[in-house]
C-alpha cells in the first residue's frame, strides 16, 4: 500500500472513530418528574415537546387515574398534570401522536371486575378534546381486554389494537378499531386474527402502517395449536 492509500485509510478510520465517539450516549442524572405514578408512555413531537401519560398511584390500586403532562427536552414541565380518565381503576396507558391530535388509551377495570379499553383525544397543545370514549363496542361483557398498541394514520386517524374479546363475543382474539380525531369510531370493531376461540391465548398485538403502500400490518403471539407462535395479518387500511 502506498503512502497515499495509507493516509486515506487512516483518515477513514479516524473519521469512523469520531462518528462513533459522537454517537456515544450521554446519560444525564436521574430526575424524578412524576412523584406517584406507574405504567408510563412517552412520545416526542417535532418541536421537541415531550408528552407523557401514566397511571397515578394511590393507596388503593383501584383508585388509579390516567394523567397526561408535557415537558421540555430538559425534563422541566411545560403544563400542569391533566387528569384524563373520568373513572378510576386504570391499568396501563398508551400514548400516540397524530398530526393534529394525540390519543391516550388505557385498560380500565370496574368495581365489578369488568375491564374495557377507553380512550381520550387531546389537542397537541394539551387540552382535552372530548369526553372519554369506549374503544370496544361491547361494554356489558365481563371479559378482559388489554390494549396493546396505537397506530397513527394520516390526518390524525388512529387504529387501536387490543387482545381479549370484541363486540358481544367471548371469542379471544386480537381486535382493532379505527378512531378519528373527532372521537368517532370509523366502522365497527374488527377482528385482526382469523382464529378466534374461547380457549386459546392471544397476547400482544403490535401494528404499523405504511403510507406508500396503504397497507396495515399487525403481529401477535398465540397458542392456537398448543405452541406459542408469532402470526401476522396484512390489510388495506
Amino acid at each position: 500500500m502506498n503512502n497515499t492509500n495509507t493516509t486515506k485509510a487512516l483518515f477513514i478510520l479516524l473519521l469512523q472513530f469520531i462518528i462513533i465517539s459522537n454517537m456515544s450516549a450521554q446519560v444525564l442524572k436521574d430526575t424524578c418528574i412524576i412523584s406517584r405514578g406507574t405504567d408510563p408512555d412517552i412520545q416526542v413531537s417535532n418541536d421537541s415537546t415531550i408528552h407523557i401519560s401514566w397511571a397515578s398511584v394511590g393507596e388503593n390500586p383501584n383508585q388509579r387515574y390516567t394523567y397526561y403532562q408535557q415537558f421540555n427536552i430538559k425534563g422541566s414541565p411545560i403544563t400542569e398534570p391533566i387528569k384524563v380518565s373520568e373513572g378510576m381503576g386504570v391499568q396501563g396507558t398508551i400514548l400516540a401522536l397524530g398530526k393534529e391530535r394525540l390519543i391516550i388509551i388505557w385498560r380500565q377495570v370496574m368495581m365489578t371486575f369488568q375491564s374495557f379499553v377507553l380512550g381520550q383525544i387531546i389537542a397537541n397543545q394539551g387540552q382535552l378534546f372530548e369526553s372519554n370514549f369506549y374503544i370496544n363496542e361491547d361494554i356489558s361483557s365481563d371479559y378482559e381486554r388489554v390494549p396493546t398498541d396505537i397506530i397513527p394514520f394520516k390526518d390524525s386517524l388512529f387504529c387501536v389494537i387490543w387482545n381479549g374479546n370484541g363486540d358481544q363475543s367471548s371469542e379471544l382474539a386480537i381486535y382493532g378499531q379505527f378512531v378519528s380525531h373527532s372521537v368517532y369510531g370509523i366502522g365497527n370493531n374488527f377482528m385482526i386474527s382469523d382464529f378466534p376461540d374461547q380457549d386459546y391465548l392471544s397476547c400482544g398485538g403490535m401494528g404499523d402502517y405504511n403510507d406508500n403502500t396503504g397497507l396495515f400490518i399487525s403481529v401477535w403471539t398465540d397458542n392456537r395449536d398448543s405452541t406459542l407462535r408469532i402470526y401476522d395479518s396484512v390489510d388495506l387500511a
